[in-house]
């Protein structure tokens, strides 16, 4: 099987398109990556303006984001450029905060619903990402941070050891 072609994120920064965002200071810019028709996840370059805030609430859906440049406060944890987390479905976030603004690759399990105000009490964590070699029968999109590169990989297709993964599979 072929491997998956690499995309230039940078190319996809000039395709930004506006996205409100429920509780939030200001609108997000985001781009489209993927998105898997059964799950109705889908796979997101999003850029943050500068001050850019959010309030108390919770996704319903399982979140992983890869922070390409500037850094993300999420309940005051820093997540700077190079770094990823994973907030789990239905998690209590305080305060998301983009002091300096920031890129990002944002992966969600489904389609990411808002609840303002709610949320289980379970902190963000970068321990998903150590050592997920994400199985290679599963699709899984990579995200080279280095050089600013997202792909999706299909089944059975070529993985890159040294990129940050996402599997679609929980």
């Amino acid at each position: 099987m072929e491997p998956a072609e690499w995309v230039d994120l940078a190319s996809r920064t000039e395709q930004l398109q506006e996205t409100l965002v429920p509780d939030a200071s200001a609108p997000l810019l985001t781009n489209l990556l993927h998105f898997e028709t059964e799950s109705s996840g889908s796979c997101l370059l999003v850029s943050f303006p500068v001050g850019w805030e959010r309030g108390p609430g919770a996704y319903s859906c399982f979140e992983h984001a890869v922070v390409l440049e500037g850094s993300i406060e999420l309940d005051g944890d820093l997540w700077e450029a190079g770094s990823a987390f994973v907030v789990p479905a239905d998690a209590q976030r305080r305060r998301t905060f983009a002091p300096s603004g920031a890129l990002a690759v944002a992966w969600f399990s489904s389609a990411p619903r808002w609840s303002g105000g709610g949320g289980i009490d379970v902190p963000a964590s970068s321990e998903v990402w150590a050592g997920d070699p994400a199985d290679a029968n599963v699709a899984s999109d990579e995200v080279d941070a280095a050089t600013r590169r997202w792909r999706h990989v299909q089944p059975g297709g070529a993985r890159d050891e040294s990129a940050l993964r996402y599997s679609w599979i929980h």
